[in-house]
């Protein structure tokens, strides 16, 4: 009997489909600091000045910032605010920097390409300000473990901690598929 008859004649060839899917990249939250409690609005005014806060990164690479924002009238046309990420301290060398127009609200910064940041290292967002009548959303109470908030002078506020989200693009594991099984499909 050839090797083929007995294969038929043993009964079913079972044979399993299966297919990888390919690993993806995924934008979710990483940290956050969300309204809680009492909320302030805080602003540094026109020219030099800027609202800070600490965090600690758990995904790389930064994609982008959200900074809940207040306005008292509606922003001039094509008034626009910077952001930076600045590594280790208020102070610390600019890692990253991008603008987007003002909002009431959340308002949302974002990196092309993203940031390459190291979890577990502390960062700082530094709100950067344009023009009159902007305001950061802050928390009257220490809110977020992670790092705290600086004033507009750099001075360091363990007791306030600005609205803020990070986003980080995470790789979502490849996973294996199996179809099911398919018989013989013929003899001879």
């Amino acid at each position: 009997m050839r090797l083929r008859d007995r294969i038929v004649a043993a009964g079913c060839v079972a044979l399993t489909l299966s297919i990888a899917v390919s690993a993806h990249a995924q934008e979710v939250v990483d940290q956050e600091n969300l309204p809680s409690g009492t909320l302030q609005y805080v602003s540094c005014g026109v020219g030099p000045g800027s609202i800070s806060q600490g965090f600690t990164p758990a995904l790389s690479p930064l994609t982008a910032v959200e900074i809940m924002l207040y306005l008292l009238a509606p922003p001039p046309p094509a008034s626009w605010r910077t952001v930076r990420i600045r590594s280790g301290a208020v102070d610390g060398p600019i890692v990253g920097e991008t603008s987007a127009e003002n909002q009431m609200g959340w308002t949302r910064y974002d990196f092309a390409g993203g940031i390459a940041v190291v979890p577990g290292q502390l960062y700082v967002i530094e709100v950067a300000y344009s023009a009159q009548g902007e305001y950061v959303a802050q928390n009257s109470a220490d809110t977020y473990p992670g790092g705290h908030g600086y004033g507009c002078t750099n001075n360091s506020n363990l007791n306030i901690d600005v609205v803020f989200r990070t986003y980080a693009n995470t790789t979502l594991p490849a996973q294996e598929t199996t179809w099911g099984r398919v018989k013989t499909l013929y003899r001879d």
